[in-house]
């Protein structure tokens, strides 16, 4: 399948996103097809740390997975890699920068499948793309919202 690639602005610090989007138990929150995701271990937040996904597949059906930080470089990369029960791996990377006074967050998606799953790469492709581009504007949304901003959200993670 190939490469997806996206880019947003948020219009929040850089270390406010990388700090949400970093800890991908945030996922559920702003990603469609993701319903519930655990930290699996004790360890601290960065390469190694390990999450039992679920993800809702099309057509109707749900697939669980182990997906583990591959690359962690703090306020700036977050890289990681899943395996799930229906042939499914995906290797995700955000790229997080300082764009003035905003935040530019680049996402690249390099999905594979194997067994029948090859049989849907195109379909599977376009609706992957469509897909992020909504994720995208959900992560906007919530951490622009004025009544609960990226610094709100932030301080409730820490507790």
């Amino acid at each position: 399948m190939r490469t997806i690639q996206q880019t947003i602005t948020v219009n929040s610090p850089h270390w406010a996103v990388f700090t949400f989007v970093a800890d991908l138990q945030n996922d559920p929150l702003w990603r469609t097809n993701v319903p519930l995701v655990r930290h699996t271990g004790d360890g601290p937040l960065g390469i190694g740390a390990n999450y039992w996904y679920v993800m809702g597949m099309w057509p109707f059906r749900r697939t669980t997975g182990l997906v583990r930080l591959t690359d962690f470089e703090s306020d700036r990369t977050v890289e990681f890699y899943g395996s799930f029960e229906s042939s499914l791996q995906v290797r995700v990377r955000y790229d997080i920068a300082q764009a003035g006074e905003a935040t530019s967050m680049r996402v690249t998606v390099r999905p594979t499948h194997s067994g029948v799953a090859r049989l849907l790469l195109g379909f599977a492709s376009m609706r992957l793309r469509a897909t992020l581009a909504v994720d995208l504007l959900r992560l906007k949304r919530l951490l622009e919202d004025r009544r609960r901003g990226a610094l709100d959200v932030w301080r409730a993670m820490q507790g």
